[in-house]
């Protein structure tokens, strides 16, 4: 198992004085910049040859030291399996909604307006969010959180890695779409589990006009949903749930 941390110009702290005093042979990326999410990925992974490929955010925590041995397991065992992910889950235990339906093309909105409140926003919500499935079950899904996914070598190979014309969101649905296209099927493994601490950049700013003003997370987020459906257009989303009915 080899380490790779991409440091996209944290003003903070040395990345390599940090990560070294921990894990002296790990390889360290120092980017002169925030070059974004997928991009880095693909960066890192530049740096390593393995069978898979444990792609973790910053903001988690491995609190199960088995994590990354159970997931790359379950994937040598299926190989119909193109990408694995365990469930996230916050500081206190309580799981997140982090796997998911493919997003209608208005999903932003409903997430990001009043139009959300109402009765159909709500409905539409549960169903992109999968409010109906069993989170205690293991399960296919349509796409997963990019904050930890693992994948096998093969199938990364095959995709060329994340598509680094999205600086930040959507490269993980977009990632996740390409995989079933592929053919492969994406799981969901609630039994393992990972800390996951981020919060939403934008999550105070309660004026949509200043949100998108002032947060760069949100501008991300729009710019990336345009990049999304101008990429796919009107092709249809290789649903897990058309396979499994």
């Amino acid at each position: 198992m080899r380490l790779v941390v991409v440091d996209n110009a944290s003003p903070d702290y040395r990345a390599e004085e940090l990560v070294w005093r921990h894990v002296p042979d790990a390889a360290i990326v120092l980017r002169n910049r925030n070059s974004g999410f997928g991009r880095s990925n693909n960066r890192g992974a530049a740096e390593v040859r393995g069978r898979h490929y444990l792609f973790l955010n910053p903001d988690t925590k491995l609190s199960d030291p088995t994590v990354i041995d159970r997931l790359c397991d379950h994937l040598d065992a299926h190989p119909e399996c193109g990408l694995a992910a365990p469930q996230l889950v916050g500081d206190d235990g309580a799981a997140k909604e982090t796997c998911r339906r493919f997003p209608a093309w208005y999903m932003p909105i409903v997430q990001r307006t009043d139009w959300g409140r109402t009765a159909w926003g709500r409905r539409y919500a549960d169903r992109f969010l999968m409010v109906d499935y069993d989170r205690r079950a293991e399960q296919e899904v349509d796409w997963v959180q990019g904050s930890v996914m693992c994948l096998p070598a093969a199938v990364w190979d095959r995709l060329g890695g994340f598509d680094d014309r999205f600086w930040m969101y959507y490269e993980d649905i977009d990632l996740c779409r390409r995989v079933r296209q592929l053919g492969y099927r994406l799981t969901f493994l609630p039994q393992l589990s990972v800390v996951h601490t981020h919060r939403r950049e934008s999550a105070d700013i309660r004026n949509h006009l200043l949100n998108i003003l002032k947060s760069r997370a949100t501008r991300g987020h729009i710019a990336s949903w345009l990049k999304y459906h101008l990429k796919w257009g009107r092709t249809p989303a290789p649903s897990a749930e058309l396979e499994l009915n």
